[in-house]
């Protein structure tokens, strides 16, 4: 039993979830395409540069399984709205930086207070059955999407006005404190609890409640390969992602004399357009015809077709190829990773195994970057994304038969 009654139509709860996801990640893509710059001004090297990514994902591990358990003891909302709170901290602290040391000090607390996705994943699989799970998760994932298509574009825009008027990169930080402390109201006002009282009682109860989520997903075939695979496409993905920037200005000459954080703004705009399109128009689609399982597959097939490309990109077409590559990959393996771990976690366990979910997507993050920033400074600029696309490849060969299967959904 659930703390509501989900509606056949689309639900008012779904669109406040999602509109809250979009706001947060709206401030997160406002500063991702100048991040890079503005560690290079206080004379960071790439290695360094990269090193921002994984002391982000490493709060980030630290705090998903947290805020996870937590949530299915306390309830989704106090945990969401604490976290938002911490997130207007963190900007602020990334607006007043005067040095890379605080830099750092706001990615530390950025990446504790953002781990709060997969708590928002559990207050959607508090409120919507099994059967339509990979709907709402893709509605989710698309609001994710729609803060990249609009957050880093405007952020940008910002940079440019910044340079303009002596601001600098401090204006991203206060624009995006101000959105975050925006998600901060709508949440209190619109958002209501999701998870029934007589669950987190039970929830409480339990004891060792971290070694008893290691069981469960242990217990599972499908919940093991979907960790697996959750943590080597994001190694690979976090990885391209910081080098990304890095990659634009030694092979397209995106510098920042030349707006090149604009361009990269653009590009990020662009993968979080045809992310949306392919998580809100798509997933649910070709997931009721062809399941969850073949559509993973595809969308593996893609991020590894997309890492290549990004390997051989010396020119802006290839690059925009890769982009797409990528952008539909993603799109499709997101919300149906998903739908698969909520499907196969009990009722009133789901934040908590969806918290181990997104942890080992945040175990990855802590190595993704730091790997791709060496690869690329002291091997090749392509070393990050050939990487990535082995990596992807042999993941997904190695799961094909366990992914295969028929999904046992929990609590059916």
């Amino acid at each position: 039993m659930t703390g509501a009654t989900p509606s056949p139509a689309f639900p008012r709860w779904l669109a406040i979830v999602a509109f809250t996801i979009f706001l947060d990640l709206l401030g997160f893509g406002i500063v991702l395409p100048a991040l890079p710059y503005y560690a290079l001004r206080f004379h960071a090297s790439e290695t360094e540069v990269t090193l921002l990514g994984t002391t982000y994902a490493a709060m980030q591990l630290l705090f998903v399984p947290i805020w996870g358990r937590l949530s299915d003891r306390i309830g989704r909302r106090p945990v969401l709205l604490f976290s938002i709170v911490g997130t207007i901290a963190g900007m602020t602290v990334f607006a007043l930086a005067s040095s890379l040391v605080a830099l750092y000090a706001a990615r530390i607390v950025a990446g504790a207070m953002t781990a709060n996705f997969a708590t928002a994943q559990a207050y959607v699989a508090d409120l919507t059955p099994p059967s339509g799970r990979a709907r709402a998760m893709g509605i989710v994932g698309a609001s994710l999407g729609m803060g990249f298509i609009v957050g880093p574009p405007l952020g940008g825009l910002l940079a440019d006005v910044g340079r303009h008027t002596g601001i600098g990169y401090p204006l991203l930080g206060w624009v995006s404190a101000g959105l975050s402390l925006l998600n901060l109201g709508l949440a209190a006002v619109m958002l209501p609890e999701s998870l029934s009282a007589d669950l987190r009682r039970s929830a409480a109860s339990r004891r060792g409640s971290r070694i008893e989520g290691l069981r469960i997903v242990r217990r599972s075939g499908a919940l093991v390969s979907v960790v697996a695979l959750q943590a080597v496409v994001t190694f690979a993905f976090s990885a391209m992602e910081w080098t990304f920037t890095l990659l634009s200005r030694v092979r397209l000459g995106w510098t920042e004399e030349v707006g090149g954080d604009r361009w990269n703004g653009l590009s990020l705009g662009f993968v979080g357009l045809v992310m949306a399109i392919t998580q809100a128009g798509m997933v649910g689609r070709l997931v009721k015809r062809f399941g969850e399982p073949a559509v993973l597959r595809a969308g593996l097939l893609f991020i590894t077709a997309g890492l290549a490309c990004c390997a051989a990109t010396f020119h802006v077409a290839t690059m925009i190829v890769s982009c797409a590559l990528l952008a539909i990959g993603f799109g499709l393996v997101s919300p149906t990773m998903s739908a698969l771990v909520s499907q196969n976690a009990p009722p009133d366990a789901q934040g908590e195994v969806i918290g181990i979910y997104q942890a080992a997507g945040s175990f990855a993050r802590v190595f993704g970057p730091v790997t791709g920033g060496i690869l690329f400074q002291r091997i090749s600029p392509s070393g990050p994304f050939v990487l990535g696309a082995t990596a992807v490849a042999l993941a997904a060969l190695a799961a094909w038969r366990t992914l295969g299967r028929p999904v046992t959904t929990a609590g059916a």
